[in-house]
C-alpha cells in the first residue's frame, strides 16, 4: 500500500474487512457449524443497521452462469425507465467498488469508507453479541452495499447471489419481487452437490413466497424441481425457453422479467444496448485481439468456445489459472501457444501451473507452445511481445487472473477515481 495514495482510507478499509477472513475462517468451518449460519448471521448484521433491505424492492439472481450479465442488463433497464436501482455483483474484477453501484456509477471509495466505518459498531456487535461469529468480509460487503442503496433513496436493488442459493448471505433478505435462476451446471460441487439435481434444490433455495419465479435453463427434470418449489409456496413460475448462444438467452430472460415488470419498450431496448460487465468476453486491445473471460464452469466454457468461434485470427494464445476437465478438453486444443501462471488472491486457492500443465500437454496441438511462468504479468507480456497482429491473446479460467491483467489497460486507481470500469 502507497502511503501517498490518495486512496490510502479505501485501501485500509478494504485491509480490515479482508482481514476478518483469519476469524470468520475459522468459525465458519468449526465442525457440526449451523449450515445456516452465513444467512442467519447476515440477518442479524442487517438488522443491526436498520434492515435496510425492507425498504426497496429486490430482484435476487442466482445461477451457474449468466447471473452478473442478467443483473446487469435489469439494472440498465430499470435505470433507463427512469428508477432509482442499486446493483450488487459477486465477485469483482479488480477492486472492491465494483460489487456496489447506484445508477451509472460504483460506490465511491469515500463512500465506501464511510460505510465501512458506519457499520463498525455493528460488526462488532455481532461478533461480541451475536451467536453467530465474526461476519465475513463478503456479508460486509453486502450490507454495505443494501446500506448504500437505502441511502440513496434506491426504489431497486439487483443482487447477485454470490454462491448457491439456500445458504448464501444474500439469502437473508425479506422476501423478493422477482427470484431468478439463470440455469444450472456442475460447478462448486464441493459445497453444493455433485449432481444437477442437489445443485437445483440448493440455489432454489432463493424461491420465496410471494414472489415471481424465472429461470432460463433447459432440463426438464431441473424444471419439475422448480414447479414443485413454486407449487408449494404459491409463486408464479415463468419459463424462458434458452437460445443457442448464452448471450443471447441472459437478454431474453432479462427481457421477459423486465416485460413483467411493466418496463417500457424504449427502457428495455436502451438497458439491452449500454449493459455491459468487465472480464466477460471483454476485448480489450485490437492487434492483437486481447480477450478477458473469467469463464471457469462447464456453461461459461462451453460459450467462450463458441464466442470465440465468431473471431477470425491467426493463432490463439491462451493464458490459464485454472485447470478443470472442461477447460483442458474444450479450450486447451484449441491453443497454438499455452501459458500457464497462477492468480495472486491471497484468500482463494490457485491450481498448482505444474499439474495443468501436465494435463494440458496429452491435449495440445502436435507443435503448440508450452510455457509455465508464476508471474501472471510476465505471461500477459510474454504473450503480447510474441504475437502478431492477426492473432488473438485469451485469458480464462479465473475472474482473479483476468480482473489482475486487466488492469493493464485500466488500473484499479483509474476505476478508483472515475467509478466505472469502462472509458467512453
Amino acid at each position: 500500500m502507497n502511503s501517498t495514495s490518495p486512496f490510502e482510507t479505501y485501501y485500509q478499509a478494504v485491509q480490515y474487512l479482508e482481514g476478518l477472513f483469519n476469524l470468520s475462517r475459522g468459525e465458519k468451518h468449526k465442525k457440526g457449524a449451523d449450515p445456516e449460519i452465513a444467512v442467519k448471521r447476515m440477518r442479524y448484521l442487517l438488522d443491526q443497521i436498520g434492515s435496510p433491505d425492507t425498504r426497496m424492492k429486490i430482484i435476487h439472481v442466482s445461477g451457474t452462469s449468466g447471473k452478473g450479465t442478467v443483473c446487469s442488463l435489469l439494472h440498465t433497464m430499470l435505470i433507463a425507465d427512469g428508477h432509482k436501482a442499486g446493483l450488487y455483483t459477486s465477485p469483482f474484477s479488480t477492486t472492491t467498488i465494483e460489487k456496489i453501484k447506484a445508477g451509472h456509477l460504483y460506490i465511491s471509495p469515500q463512500e465506501f469508507v464511510q460505510g465501512v466505518e458506519r457499520l463498525k459498531p455493528a460488526i462488532d456487535a455481532v461478533y461480541l453479541n451475536g451467536p453467530f461469529g465474526c461476519p465475513t468480509y463478503y456479508e460486509i460487503c453486502f450490507a454495505l452495499g443494501l446500506d448504500y442503496f437505502s441511502r440513496r433513496g434506491c426504489e431497486w436493488a439487483v443482487v447477485e447471489v454470490g454462491h448457491g442459493g439456500w445458504l448464501d448471505p444474500t439469502n437473508a433478505i425479506h422476501r423478493p419481487v422477482i427470484s431468478v435462476i439463470t440455469n444450472v451446471d456442475l460447478d462448486h460441487t464441493r459445497s453444493l452437490g455433485k449432481t444437477l439435481t442437489k445443485i437445483a434444490n440448493h440455489k432454489a433455495g432463493i424461491i420465496k413466497s410471494g414472489s415471481a419465479f424465472f429461470t432460463a435453463d433447459r432440463r426438464p427434470h431441473i424444471l419439475k424441481i422448480y414447479k414443485q418449489i413454486c407449487h408449494e409456496k404459491n409463486v408464479a413460475m415463468f419459463h424462458v425457453k434458452p437460445e443457442e448462444f448464452a448471450t443471447k438467452t441472459n437478454t431474453k430472460l432479462a427481457r421477459s422479467i423486465a416485460q413483467h415488470l411493466k418496463l417500457s419498450d424504449r427502457a428495455i431496448k436502451k438497458g439491452i444496448a449500454t449493459a455491459k460487465l468487465p472480464c466477460r468476453f471483454e476485448l480489450v486491445q485490437e492487434n492483437p485481439k486481447v480477450v478477458l473471460d473469467g469463464a471457469h464452469s462447464p456453461a461459461k466454457i462451453g460459450s467462450l468456445i463458441k464466442n470465440l468461434k465468431q473471431l477470425k485470427y491467426r493463432q490463439l494464445w491462451l493464458i490459464l489459472a485454472n485447470g478443470n476437465d472442461t477447460i483442458i478438453k474444450l479450450v486447451v486444443p484449441e491453443a497454438d501457444h499455452l501459458i500457464v501462471t497462477r492468480h495472486e488472491v491471497k484468500e482463494d486457492k490457485c491450481a498448482s501451473p505444474h499439474k495443468i500443465a501436465d494435463a494440458a500437454r496429452k491435449r495440445l496441438k502436435p507443435h503448440a507452445s508450452l510455457l509455465i511462468t508464476l508471474d501472471p504479468r510476465n505471461a500477459l507480456n510474454t504473450a503480447l511481445r510474441q504475437a502478431t497482429k492477426e492473432d488473438l491473446i485469451v485469458v480464462t479460467g479465473s475472474i482473479y487472473l483476468t480482473g489482475l491483467l486487466r488492469e493493464k489497460w485500466d488500473p484499479e486507481t483509474w476505476v478508483l477515481e472515475h467509478r466505472t470500469s469502462f472509458k467512453p
